[in-house]
């Protein structure tokens, strides 16, 4: 036989069960810092601040004077600067052209030596005496023009040895190491050549070279000077 039993439910309302807050916990350690922004735009610009407060006025300067020993002085102090023109270049002036210290300056009666060697020279650069053999000092200097065929090569044939000791009047047989030239361009320049230079070949002669070849028999105008040393000596080594 089954017996049922009923059992009534009530619902009770037990109120809030949340515990009282804990103690802060420590801070934790700071992440990694985040990449930098972009830059703002300038402000404008700000109004000019008000004038500040004039400064202490400095010490009054010294006025430089001459002492006994005829140097300048500042107040008590020494400069060592010699005041007179003269003395300061008493000891540091050059009545020569051979003073190779450091410090001198050239006496003026050189100017009047050196401008009398300019005007020889200048007088003597000049077309009426392109044919004649100047000497300076041990150096002998002969300057001209002529007009010279091509050979279909970028070079043309100057002069030989014979010819050079000819033409700077040499008494002694012709030295290439003694002798240095300079080569251009006359006007009437066939086929738009240039000079480009001028080398003594082996013992063959002296050559001019051009800028392109030059066909045979056609004709280039070339100007030189041509400088020979007496008392040039090689440097070995």
């Amino acid at each position: 036989m089954r017996r049922w039993i009923i059992v009534a439910v009530q619902e009770i309302d037990l109120g809030s069960v949340q515990g009282p807050q804990g103690e802060r916990g420590p801070v934790g350690p700071q992440g990694p810092t985040g990449p930098v922004g972009p830059q703002g735009k300038q402000g404008e610009k700000g109004e000019r601040g008000e004038q500040g407060p004039q400064g202490i006025p400095g010490e009054m300067a010294q006025a430089p004077s001459i002492g006994s020993n005829g140097n300048w002085f500042i107040g008590e102090r020494d400069t060592g600067i010699l005041a007179d023109v003269s003395r300061a270049l008493e000891k540091k002036v050059a009545n020569d052209l051979t003073t190779t210290e450091a410090g001198y300056v050239l006496d003026a009666r050189q100017g009047k030596a050196l401008k009398e060697d300019l005007d020889a020279l200048s007088g003597t650069l000049s077309v009426a005496d392109s044919n004649k053999v100047m000497r300076i000092g041990k150096m002998r200097i002969k300057f001209g023009s002529w007009v010279t065929s091509g050979i279909g090569k970028d070079y043309v044939k100057l002069n030989d040895a014979a010819g050079l000791k000819q033409i700077l009047e040499l008494e002694e047989n012709f030295n290439q190491n003694k002798f240095a030239c300079f080569v251009m361009n006359g006007e009437g320049a066939a086929n738009g050549l240039t000079c480009t230079g001028a080398q003594w070949w082996l013992n063959d002669g002296l050559y001019c070279y051009l800028s392109g070849n030059l066909a045979s028999g056609n004709k280039i105008r070339i100007n030189f000077i041509y400088l020979y040393f007496d008392d040039y000596t090689p440097i070995s080594g």
